[in-house]
């Protein structure tokens, strides 16, 4: 499945590192305009030169990236090998149960209150409100999704492995995007 693909890993990272370059780019760009130019001593040129190298070998090795032909696939399980279900430890399931609740608990809770509560270290931490606390609380249900779905394989006998790992990884991926969009919103708003 194209989720579990470290092809497309590379290329969304391939795509989020090409929002810095497009600012270093910007900023190339303003720094040789013809105004800019005219009054720049020789430091100035230099800067701007290793600027404009900078992107470029940062383009370039996006393009390398992104080409990348020889990226392995995960291995994934195979169902015609199967020989028994699944076995987590009873520590792991205990820990996937508890912190599951707890998280949904908080995020309903955040929820109610519109307050969405992300802590940081040194004391500081960001408080999200609307929309940034409702993508936020996505962001949680899939983390839940994901650590129940741990669970519920080591009691599922059936030979779905392939299924559970489908699932890890599309809850992995859609939290992450819920994550960044509260984010971003929120630092828009």
């Amino acid at each position: 499945m194209f989720i579990h693909s470290q092809r497309l890993k590379t290329r969304v990272a391939v795509v989020l590192l090409l929002l810095p370059i497009s600012f270093l780019g910007w900023l190339a760009f303003k720094l040789l305009s013809a105004a800019a130019l005219q009054r720049m001593a020789m430091v100035g040129w230099f800067v701007t030169g290793l600027l404009v190298l900078t992107v470029a070998t940062l383009l370039w090795a996006c393009v390398l990236l992104w080409r990348g032909e020889g990226s392995p696939e995960p291995a994934l399980p195979d169902p015609k090998k199967w020989t028994e279900p699944n076995s987590i430890k009873r520590s792991t399931r205990i820990q996937h149960g508890l912190a599951s609740c707890a998280l949904l608990a908080y995020a309903v809770y955040s929820i109610w209150i519109d307050d969405f509560f992300i802590p940081a270290k040194r004391g500081g931490g960001t408080h999200l409100h609307g929309l940034s606390a409702w993508l936020m609380f996505g962001a949680a249900c899939c983390a839940v999704v994901n650590m129940v779905s741990v669970v519920i394989d080591h009691y599922d006998r059936r030979n779905n492995e392939l299924t559970y790992a489908h699932v890890a990884a599309a809850t992995q991926w859609l939290g992450w995007t819920f994550f960044l969009a509260a984010l971003v919103k929120n630092f828009f708003a």
